[in-house]
């Protein structure tokens, strides 16, 4: 969202809202109150239009154009704002919600444009004599007859550029784009931008879109200026990568996007094995170009390498590219180049964190026995430690273990608090430490962290689909069905977010609906094989249910099926004593969902059983020993 004026500073309280710099800071001190982007544009949308209801769908369309987001999000704004502000639940002294409506901003609010003398322009009830704050080094002001040279005095020092902090840098960095569209190509363009991504991301005063936003402007013909204004964004780096042999061409240039003047451009030509040294130069450039103020520490931040063997950093990003596509061929494909950069060089961290995700996932989508999975996901997650222990996302690699696999949340919750410690804006630690939370009974700690996870990457439709997911284990099928239809609106080809919408269609008490999803998929996710048989069997189509469970049992001799999926099948058709025999199995094989048998509505059936009960005693954590 951009503001009618980019110049414009608005006063209220005892707070300052430049929305040129995009900061808010207080009067009082000059302190920086930190706002994520979105939380910023939700906050200056309602401070533009003071004493005026908004309504939720304004703000949607305002603060998240072209994006389908839920109403949460803009609740977590709204509830960002006011930790920011210091405002109560419940005091209302800048931000009214309006149930059912919308929200209004209540606060009296004054704006003057950030040129040195400007006279404020009072947006609603005139701002007190005694809000206004003289900058430092005058004070004992008596008379209220100066207030207006103290108004003067305040605008023209308080926002001096030798005194104001610097503003947050906006900038997207579009995919490299290349004539040759092969996957080693097209891994590498995208590995490229996606390695210049998180080296910014990390450093402070510059806010960088996620690679998941930028993905989709990343063909031959996309204007880099078109996408940035689609993005919102100040400043925009685009280029051109191609390797033929052991030669690099890169051409990269960083346009301002207000008015398209070009930054800065270069051309390198130089050896593969020099690509390091030309993404060191790249981030240095856009970081001088952007003014952004690096410390000793940053500087290491932005040079830091974790392998000098370029051949090992191409075989890391072909796997990074094959995990990317999801699904089991996928993180087999993954696997294979990871494997091959360890080989080339065995001291570089992130291929080993990228082997343990992709064991890790095909044991969670039952692609292979969670025995067989999970041991050489822990055995990479610890090496990737080993070589890096403050690597956040090695943290979060060995956190899930912790949580899915040896069923141990209190040790996973300390490493995922580690991870983001580590790496706040990881993505991936929000959303699986939200689920984490969740099978621990606290919901909605975890659906706070999933909408993180959607915060930081938008466009990362995971989060969103495993939202839908939470909704349906806590028996909100019908919120279930709108969150996974919205996401299937964007990504049809989402089969996870497509099992859970025919679950909760099948929990509402329609069958015949939950099997036209389920056929719709083209693969199988967490806990699928169980899908059609439980909606044969609760249509009444009992032969056709018995034989898809036959059809089950048989194939687990050619590949893993989950003894949890039989088990609910069993269920389903009323064979209890034979739905038990299979979940004792699937706690013996450690199957992936069975932390979630206390929530599933697949086993209500059971729910009276006096077996239930040992199981579910099976999932509590082990109590500490008193020393």
């Amino acid at each position: 969202m951009q503001p009618p004026d980019g110049r414009a500073i608005y006063d209220f309280g005892e707070f300052r809202l430049d929305a040129g710099q995009r900061l808010l800071t207080s009067r009082t001190d000059g302190r920086v109150l930190p706002l994520v982007s979105r939380a910023f544009d939700t906050l200056l949308y309602l401070v533009e239009r003071p004493g005026e209801l908004v309504s939720k769908d304004a703000l949607l369309k305002a603060v998240w154009p072209g994006t389908i987001v839920e109403e949460n999000n803009l609740n977590q704004s709204i509830a960002a704002i006011r930790r920011a502000i210091g405002e109560r639940a419940g005091e209302h002294k800048y931000i009214v919600t309006i149930p059912g409506r919308g929200f209004k901003f209540v606060a009296p609010v004054s704006s003057a444009t950030s040129l040195p003398g400007a006279a404020p322009a009072v947006l609603s009830t005139t701002v007190p004599i005694a809000a206004v704050r003289a900058p430092p080094g005058w004070k004992n002001y008596a008379l209220a007859a100066i207030a207006a040279i103290a108004i003067f005095v305040a605008v023209f020092v308080v926002r001096h550029p030798n005194d104001a902090p610097p503003a947050p840098a906006t900038l997207a960095i579009l995919p490299f784009k290349s004539i040759s569209p092969t996957d080693e190509d097209a891994s590498l363009r995208f590995g490229m931008t996606d390695t210049l991504i998180s080296r910014l991301r990390e450093l402070d005063g510059i806010t960088v879109q996620p690679f998941s936003s930028v993905r989709r402007y990343g063909n031959a013909e996309q204007d880099a200026l078109d996408a940035a204004r689609n993005l919102g964004v100040a400043s925009v780096l685009d280029g051109t990568i191609q390797r033929s042999g052991d030669r690099l061409r890169v051409t990269t240039r960083l346009l301002n996007v207000a008015d398209g003047r070009q930054l800065w451009s270069q051309q390198f030509d130089e050896n593969f094995t020099d690509i390091f040294t030309v993404q060191d130069t790249i981030a240095a450039r856009v970081t001088d170009a952007l003014a952004i103020r690096l410390t000793g520490q940053t500087d290491r931040r932005l040079t830091r390498r974790f392998t000098e063997d370029a051949d090992a950093y191409q075989l890391y990003l072909s796997g990074w590219f094959q995990r990317s596509r999801a699904g089991e061929d996928g993180f087999r494909r993954s696997i294979d180049f990871f494997e091959k950069a360890i080989a080339r060089d065995p001291n570089y961290p992130l291929p080993y964190v990228g082997l343990a995700d992709g064991y890790a996932m095909l044991g969670v989508f039952g692609a292979l026995a969670p025995q067989e999975a999970f041991p050489r996901a822990l055995v990479a997650a610890n090496k990737a430690l080993e070589l890096d222990n403050e690597l956040g996302e090695a943290h979060t690699s060995l956190a899930h273990i912790k949580a899915v696999y040896e069923r141990d949340l209190p040790g996973a919750e300390r490493e995922y608090q580690l991870a983001l410690s580590l790496a706040p804006d990881y993505a991936m630690a929000h959303m699986w430490y939200g689920l984490t939370l969740a099978w621990s009974g606290r919901y909605e700690d975890g659906l706070a962290q999933l909408r993180q996870a959607q915060e930081l990457e938008p466009l990362q439709l995971g989060a969103s689909a495993n939202i839908g997911m939470l909704m349906y284990f806590s028996r909100r099928y019908d919120e279930s069905i709108q969150q996974l239809r919205k996401v299937l609106a964007v990504e049809p080809g989402l089969d996870h977010a497509r099992s859970f919408l025919g679950r909760a269609y099948l929990r509402k008490g329609d069958p015949a609906a939950a099997i036209a999803e389920f056929k719709l998929r083209k693969s199988l996710s967490v806990g699928s094989y169980a899908d059609l048989g439980m909606a044969l069997a609760l249509a009444g189509r009992r032969d056709e249910a018995a034989a898809e469970l036959d059809r089950l049992i048989a194939l687990r001799q050619e590949r893993y099926v989950s003894a949890y999926d039989i088990a609910a099948v069993q269920a389903s058709l009323g064979e209890t004593d034979q739905a038990f025999e299979w979940l004792n199995r699937a706690f013996e094989e450690r199957a992936q969902m069975r932390g979630l048998l206390g929530v599933d509505p697949s086993f209500d059936s059971l729910r009276e059983d006096s077996r239930m009960k040992p199981l579910l005693e099976r999932l509590r954590p082990p109590r500490a020993e008193k020393t």
